[in-house]
């Protein structure tokens, strides 16, 4: 009410996924060997926020991953660490780790708000998303060879890639590496954005 009252009309909901720092919860069930389980009461709170903020004609969006403590064997297949925000990266990567976003979108898109009536997907109260939080490749781009299984993936994504284009240069040449950065995010925004909108 209040937040209608001083003329706003969207909202912005950040973290969501999990709150490591604090409770309450946030929508992912806590203790699971997976980040794919839906917490009831986390998920009823975000419902209810959510049909209260379309009741007062205000719009929502929100990020499809912002900090969701992905596991290592979600994404590797095996180890018991999580790979925290490395994940942003690995989506361009590691098959694995693009079909867990894929997986989560689904489970938070196709969910039946009991409030609303409505899928997330379906409600016209959900304005935008975006697709990774801060993901965009130059941001970490220092980071991309640190761990090893990662610098693994991407010094092949990266053969392959200038294979494909007939390039000759080398990861340190910063003017290839940005351009093969600038083609892998580009690729797979369209392969997330081409699964929301055909798939879901």
């Amino acid at each position: 009410d209040r937040l209608a009252r001083l003329g706003y009309n969207a909202v912005r909901i950040h973290h969501y996924e999990t709150f490591p720092w604090s409770d309450p919860p946030g929508i992912v069930a806590k203790d699971r060997p997976d980040t794919l389980t839906l917490d009831r009461e986390g998920m009823d709170r975000l419902d209810y926020l959510a049909a209260a903020l379309e009741r007062n004609g205000l719009y929502l969006t929100t990020d499809l991953y912002v900090n969701r403590n992905v596991t290592e064997r979600e994404v590797w297949g095996s180890g018991d660490g999580r790979v925290g925000y490395a994940f942003k990266r690995l989506v361009h990567v590691v098959p694995a780790a693009l079909e867990n976003w894929k997986a989560f979108a689904r489970l938070l898109l196709t969910h039946a708000n009991p409030y609303t009536g409505r899928a997330w997907k379906d409600d016209p109260g959900l304005a935008s998303l975006v697709l990774v939080n801060e993901g965009e490749l130059a941001n970490d781009e220092r980071d991309l060879l640190r761990e090893p299984r990662e610098a693994a993936a991407w010094t092949a994504r990266f053969e392959n890639w200038k294979k494909a284009r007939g390039e000759s240069g080398v990861w340190d040449d910063e003017a290839v590496r940005e351009r093969f950065l600038w083609d892998v995010q580009r690729e797979t925004a369209d392969r997330m954005r081409t699964f929301l909108r055909r798939d879901l």
